[in-house]
């Protein structure tokens, strides 16, 4: 034991010399501390700002450094921006213009077809108008999303009337003939579209009647048309004729549209046309109106 207690003794004496070398080696700075523990609290702040590891932190780094670039260039790219926006504003000033012209043409195309369309639905000396009213575009720009201006249709129904506004000065009949006429004179650009008439005739009688069913009659070859109408003329050129009655049951009343065949649109045709009483002669007459259409 003793001379392990002396092994022992002496290992330590040599580690203990050698323990107080390495510390006279070691330079003592408070200064290099501070540094270093300076250093370590700026790395967690990143870490804990920009990412959890190394890499994300340095991809942040990256990142800022391109958009410092960017905005490094931003008065160039602003200018080249500003020189790309003036050259579509001109080309949009030059389709603008040429729209407008377009519109003008068309315009007047349109009123001289709507008036002569008018004359035959007894409307001899309406007038119609496209007005074209400026519109400011935002920005500067020469003009709007729909164009530099937005078209209305301007509308007298006699000699020496202001045409005004169609929607404001027009009657419910008036509205309809006018909306017949538009309709029939740019049926085939859009066709396949469902248009309802709320008696269209109203107001008319005669051959202007006849002449107004055979313009929906028109109309009907390229849109699906729905016509309410108290006149026989008008009734009998449809491919087929719906009664709207009334009914009462369990304390309401029920409207229902009953489509009729043949015998029972002759009869509905004649108690159009001759009220009531319905007679031979109004059965032979529903049944000329209904030949009429063949022809």
């Amino acid at each position: 034991m003793a001379e392990r207690l002396s092994a022992a003794h002496a290992e330590v004496a040599d580690v203990a010399a050698d323990l107080e070398r390495y510390a006279e080696g070691i330079e003592a700075d408070p200064g290099r501390q501070a540094d270093l523990e300076d250093r370590l609290d700026r790395l967690e702040r990143l870490r804990r700002k920009y990412g959890a590891t190394e890499q994300e932190i340095l991809a942040f780094r990256d990142r800022a450094a391109a958009e410092l670039g960017e905005a490094e260039t931003a008065d160039e790219r602003l200018a080249e921006l500003a020189a790309q926006r003036d050259a579509r504003a001109a080309e949009l000033a030059r389709a603008a213009k040429r729209l407008s012209q377009g519109r003008r043409k068309a315009g007047r195309a349109l009123s001289r077809a709507l008036e002569a369309a008018l004359q035959d639905l007894a409307l001899p000396h309406a007038g119609v108008e496209v007005e074209l009213a400026p519109v400011v575009g935002e920005g500067g720009l020469a003009c709007g999303p729909a164009g530099a201006e937005a078209p209305q249709l301007l509308f007298r129904a006699n000699p020496g009337e202001p045409a005004r506004p169609l929607s404001r000065v027009a009657s419910g009949g008036e509205l309809s003939r006018v909306f017949l006429a538009l309709k029939n004179s740019v049926r085939r650009s859009e066709a396949g579209m469902l248009l309802v008439f709320d008696e269209v005739d109203a107001g008319v009688g005669g051959a202007v009647a006849e002449r107004v069913g055979r313009a929906l009659a028109e109309l009907s070859e390229q849109h699906q048309v729905v016509c309410i109408s108290h006149l026989p003329q008008v009734a009998a050129l449809a491919d087929s004729h719906f009664r709207v009655e009334k009914q009462a049951s369990g304390g309401r009343t029920w409207a229902r549209a009953v489509r009729l065949d043949d015998k029972a649109r002759v009869e509905e045709i004649a108690r159009m046309a001759g009220g009531e009483r319905i007679t031979q002669a109004t059965r032979r007459h529903a049944r000329e109106l209904l030949a009429a259409r063949a022809r």
